[in-house]
């Protein structure tokens, strides 16, 4: 099912892909799927969001599928993302504005309570971390376990994505449950020579 839909709605379908008849397949797809298991409705969107399908996305989401919805929640909850978490995993700023667009919320959390700016924090992704941070009034948004973007920016040495989540207000003293800083956690994996980004 999952395989068929995305053929649907790939790049590569063929050219009638977005007449009425390709848009009444997609809707009917999409009802049979949800009117299934809830928890597998999500499914598609997701796997759009993996491959980096930016047309497979916009008709899902022109279908009303919602840009919010968690994939493995009820499965596997600590790996639970959503599409918003998966874009900012690929460093894909076209794919998080498009969803960003459609009503997706940068404070979704999957599991442990991460965030896709917690992601791309992690990974170093500066260009999507400014698109997603730019969303927030307050970027320190918390795990489960008290950790902000930043900490997880300073842990993984991501001296750029630091000095962004700064810029956009990011409290460098966040103590996590453990009462670390963002200062502890990149000195605790060896991280050097940025110190003066993390002065309280």
């Amino acid at each position: 099912m999952i395989g068929l839909l995305l053929l649907l709605t790939s790049a590569d379908a063929t050219s009638n892909a977005t007449d009425a008849h390709h848009n009444h397949v997609l809707r009917s797809l999409l009802q049979e799927m949800s009117a299934g298991a809830s928890q597998h409705a999500s499914i598609p969107i997701h796997a759009a969001a993996v491959r980096g399908d930016v047309l497979a996305l916009t008709r899902l989401l022109e279908a009303d599928v919602d840009p919010n919805s968690i994939e493995g929640e009820r499965v596997e909850p600590v790996t639970a993302s959503t599409p918003l978490m998966l874009a900012a995993r690929r460093g894909d700023v076209e794919l998080a504005s498009l969803l960003l667009q459609c009503g997706a919320r940068v404070g979704s959390a999957g599991g442990h309570g991460v965030t896709a700016l917690h992601l791309a924090a992690n990974g170093g992704e500066t260009n999507i971390a400014s698109v997603l941070a730019a969303q927030l009034d307050d970027p320190d948004l918390r795990t489960s376990n008290g950790q902000t973007p930043l900490h997880f920016a300073a842990s993984a040495g991501r001296v750029e994505v630091s000095w962004l989540l700064l810029h956009r207000g990011a409290d460098a003293a966040a103590r996590d449950a453990s009462g670390r800083t963002p200062r502890m956690l990149s000195e605790e994996a060896g991280q050097r020579g940025w110190e003066a980004a993390f002065e309280p």
